[in-house]
């Protein structure tokens, strides 16, 4: 598969978690996709995004590589779900570590806006350390938050390393329960 075909292919099926990818599809487009990460991050933060906001853009420019490498693994014979599983502990580290650094400041205000059960669901973490602050001191509600936030970057991290390393493996020969192979001419 040569560099503008593997562009191609992703692009159009930069949604699609279907189907399986060869490993030239896989690598060809990393690469690209990062750049388009790195791109799209460094505009939000050039035009001045909040935090949220900077990682929300990097995370849609990041859906056509979680695609590929979720249709990756499924060509090894995978579950794709692996390609994702190893991002939610880096976004739980990320709120635990966030929420570490505002402790502090945010442990005495009052946002009524958070009264909505959802945010109250996404900012769990940050509660919990809050209360904790409010009980034990704010240095005590950081360390927690930090030694919560170190065992979720190793988890990331192991689980990055397996998911990564099954990207390495040759395709299943023939169809499996994904699909036909990549590399194989239909008949």
């Amino acid at each position: 598969m040569k560099f503008g075909d593997a562009m191609r292919t992703c692009l159009l099926r930069g949604l699609s978690f279907r189907g399986r990818s060869s490993r030239a599809e896989f690598f060809k487009f990393l690469p690209f996709g990062i750049g388009i990460c790195v791109i799209v991050g460094a505009f939000a933060v050039w035009r001045d995004f909040t935090l949220p906001g900077v990682l929300l853009s990097v995370f849609c420019a990041a859906v056509p590589i979680l695609a590929v490498w979720w249709r990756r693994l499924q060509d090894v014979g995978i579950a794709g779900i692996h390609a994702i599983l190893p991002w939610v502990a880096f976004f739980y580290a990320l709120v635990f570590g966030w929420a570490a650094t505002q402790a502090g400041p945010l442990l005495n205000v009052d946002y009524p806006e958070w009264r909505n059960p959802m945010v109250l669901i996404l900012m769990f973490p940050l509660g919990v350390i809050g209360y904790l602050g409010n009980v034990f001191g704010t240095f005590v509600g950081q360390m927690i938050a930090i030694f919560v936030a170190l065992p979720l970057i190793i988890l990331f991290l192991v689980r990055l390393s397996f998911a990564t390393g099954q990207v390495l493996l040759p395709s299943l020969p023939g169809p499996n329960k994904y699909g036909p192979n990549p590399n194989e001419v239909p008949q």
